[in-house]
């Protein structure tokens, strides 16, 4: 089962600038595989960055990302609540314990997995700190979290995406990205803006969006008000993991007056 680390992130609650990186963990997200029957035993590494000892609690949660779907935003949610909720199949050791200055341990987990499942199963495991009140006066408890973002994918997973409704709208491409499918989709968009003689005159990213199951984001790319008049093509690339991308040509004109034409979209 191929596993991706990424660098941790971390969450504040009230008073967010005032909290301090204290705590920090190796994986702040794990996607991958996993066959039904099976069970999933793996280690996440917690540091302690102060001068001081930190008393920590380690806990899952359900999460969803909502609407509109960009920038990873999420509503966090009690264990068993999400209809792709893996916290049923999560055993956490230890679920509390101390960590003296500068000092890291390990924290295990294992995962049963059910003999029947299918698609995409999601949780969030929160190491947090003791609620701390840095001034009397203010009566406010700062409490800090860092969270490990879990993705389990079925072997038999669907990734089924569509695209739909393109249109010139304010002087850029709009379009949808539809998840057809049964897994969370986090795809990378790049694009490219080619001219008749087949020169790129733009090219970049858009916006980042992470869509659930039977969810729909809309997306927009700004067309370089530099353009000059005449026809260009525009390739859209959804790289959706995996070796897998969908990709769309997008024809259009720009008219001397400025007005920019939809041609045709083809696959």
């Amino acid at each position: 089962m191929a596993r991706k680390i990424f660098c941790a992130f971390i969450l504040t609650f009230c008073l967010m600038s005032s909290a301090r990186a204290q705590l920090l963990i190796e994986k702040g997200k794990t996607r991958q595989d996993i066959e039904p029957g099976t069970t999933v035993f793996d280690t996440i590494s917690v540091h302690n960055t102060s001068k001081k000892k930190l008393d920590v609690k380690v806990y899952w949660q359900d999460f969803e990302y909502v609407a509109p779907y960009y920038d990873g935003a999420k509503e966090f949610l009690p264990p068993g609540t999400s209809s792709r909720s893996l916290a049923g199949w999560v055993t956490i050791k230890p679920t509390s314990f101390s960590l003296p200055p500068q000092a890291s341990r390990e924290v295990a987990y294992s995962i049963k997995v059910p003999k029947y499942i299918k698609g995409g199963y999601n949780g969030i495991m929160f190491f947090e700190l003791d609620a701390q009140k840095p001034d009397e006066r203010l009566g406010v408890s700062i409490v800090t979290r860092i969270g490990s973002l879990f993705f389990l994918d079925s072997i038999d997973r669907d990734k089924t995406v569509k695209l739909e409704k393109f249109k010139i709208e304010d002087g850029s491409l709009a379009g949808a990205f539809i998840n057809a499918g049964d897994i969370i989709m986090i795809p990378d968009v790049t694009y490219f803006i080619l001219n008749r003689e087949g020169m790129v005159e733009d090219r970049g990213g858009l916006r980042k969006f992470y869509l659930p199951p039977e969810k729909k984001a809309e997306f927009q790319l700004s067309l370089n008000k530099e353009l000059k008049p005449g026809k260009y093509s525009i390739i859209l690339t959804f790289d959706l993991g995996d070796g897998d991308s969908l990709v769309r040509e997008i024809d259009i004109l720009k008219m001397p007056q400025g007005a920019i034409k939809l041609l045709t979209v083809r696959e």
